[in-house]
């Protein structure tokens, strides 16, 4: 029982340290985070480009995968005539 105990213990020592490392760590960006305020402009520029790229690989993927068509209409990009087309023909 005392093993037990010992152990419990010790992965809540655990928990505890990996907790004050992440606080840690949240104060240090929000720290750099005031010192350059570009930077949360610039993180939120990303996480749009982030979620139009995943927008366009789900597309993508769709496309390849034979899936129906997505109920809107697709960027011009996809409609024009070249080699990557081809493809499309074939299925």
């Amino acid at each position: 029982r005392k093993t037990i105990n010992e152990t419990k213990e010790k992965k809540l020592q655990d928990k505890l340290h990996l907790l004050e490392a992440k606080i840690e760590e949240l104060e240090i960006e929000s720290s750099v985070a005031k010192k350059n305020p570009s930077f949360a402009k610039e993180h939120a520029q990303l996480s749009r480009h982030l979620t139009e790229l995943q927008r366009k690989h789900k597309e993508f993927r769709q496309l390849l995968l034979g899936n129906h068509l997505p109920s809107v209409s697709l960027p011009h990009s996809l409609l024009t005539a070249g080699p990557e087309c081809s493809f499309i023909n074939l299925q």
